[in-house]
């Protein structure tokens, strides 16, 4: 059960998956290594550094800036975002994702350390995540429950026992797509004139809020489903809710959360300083998903749809602020996909493989490479 004072409360259930299939697709790729330059920002422990290039892209671009101190620790935390001085002899902005005397493993867009996979909260999900689709468009009813409003679809209650569907029906069209609905690719849209083997993501999911008007006696229920699998949602009463839920490192995930009714819950994508106006998910995103179903394979085609219904007396609501997502789809150098990382030494990535130098290429880093970790900035430069 989840809720708070003045918000819905909810609670949690899940059902079940179903297998996957790989789809792969041509197109091109340009490279280009994440280099930084540095500027002080009034404090000696800190830095405020722009950055050029994509290889942590979508979660920072050209144009951004990003604060970063020395770490805290002597051993960082796994997938925190490093300054490192790099072997082309530039500075470079990585996460890190091995230490010394671990294995890592890159094997079908998935990472694991030592054979257990890497799996990530929902704070390392938004930096990570890619935008599939956002807004009503792409999404269709048959159910007359259902009315398209703008870039919302409402929703007004009807049969006790009926569930009105809203399934997303990303055609074949659009980027990335070519192989039908629910099949999606690690496409980078960032990146100008790419030109790559395209590799199938089988971790997608999708985001939304809902503005549902009904009185303290009513219960709606809310069905996520991803690939199979799906979580219910028991609201009591009105309210206005966010979750996101898919699949992600072999689990059915799911996270929803009450949201006040002034905070702003559009994603940006703008420029701007790191941590400031930028938001893949609505503001409140839970530090640890609410709940996690482990899945032997994830399914693709992975078809996604939002339910909704009336248990107890009458509703209405406002589906807004769609969005689908797919994960990072890590990728290997040439035919290797296994690195060794010595003692004292730390393994880094870039979020955006086909765009990324790092140690897949150079190698395991020395632990004197790892100048410092971004952190929240204090203020807007």
């Amino acid at each position: 059960m989840v809720g708070d004072r003045g918000g819905p409360i909810f609670k949690l259930s899940n059902l079940l998956m179903r297998r996957r299939r790989w789809f792969s697709h041509s197109v091109s790729v340009s490279c280009c290594l994440f280099l930084i330059g540095t500027a002080g920002c009034g404090n000696n422990q800190r830095q405020v550094s722009d950055v050029t290039g994509f290889s942590m892209a979508p979660g920072v671009i050209a144009g951004d800036q990003i604060c970063w101190q020395p770490c805290r620790s002597d051993v960082p935390e796994r997938l925190v975002r490093v300054v490192c001085v790099s072997p082309d002899h530039g500075w470079a902005l990585k996460r890190l994702i091995g230490f010394g005397g671990e294995q890592i493993d890159c094997q079908a867009g998935e990472l694991s350390v030592d054979g257990e996979l890497v799996q990530k909260t929902p704070p390392q999900l938004a930096e990570l995540a890619t935008v599939v689709a956002s807004g009503a468009a792409g999404w269709a009813a048959k159910s007359s429950q259902w009315q398209s409003t703008g870039d919302r679809w409402s929703w007004t209650s009807g049969t006790a026992n009926h569930v009105a569907w809203l399934n997303f029906e990303r055609t074949a069209a659009d980027r990335g797509a070519a192989a039908g609905p629910g099949v999606f690719y690690d496409d980078s849209p960032w990146l100008d004139g790419e030109r790559r083997r395209l590799e199938g993501v089988a971790d997608v999911g999708l985001a939304a809020v809902l503005d549902l008007a009904a009185d303290d006696r009513s219960t709606t229920e809310v069905v996520l489903e991803v690939g199979g699998a799906a979580a219910r949602l028991v609201l009591h009463g009105g309210g206005r809710m966010a979750c996101v839920a898919g699949l992600l490192d072999r689990r059915f995930v799911v996270a929803a959360w009450s949201l006040s009714g002034g905070v702003n819950v559009a994603p940006r994508v703008t420029k701007n300083f790191l941590g400031w106006d930028r938001q893949l998910f609505p503001a409140g995103l839970p530090t640890q998903w609410q709940q996690t179903v482990p899945i032997a394979e994830a399914p693709q085609p992975a078809p996604m749809r939002i339910g909704i219904r009336a248990i107890k007396g009458t509703a209405k609501g406002m589906i807004g602020h769609l969005l689908v997502w797919r994960d990072v789809c890590w990728l290997p150098h040439g035919s290797q996909n296994r690195w060794d990382v010595p003692a004292e030494q730390f393994f880094v990535l870039g979020d955006c493989p086909a765009a990324s130098r790092d140690s897949r290429q150079w190698g395991p880093l020395p632990v004197g490479a790892i100048l410092g970790e971004v952190i929240p900035p204090t203020s807007k430069r």
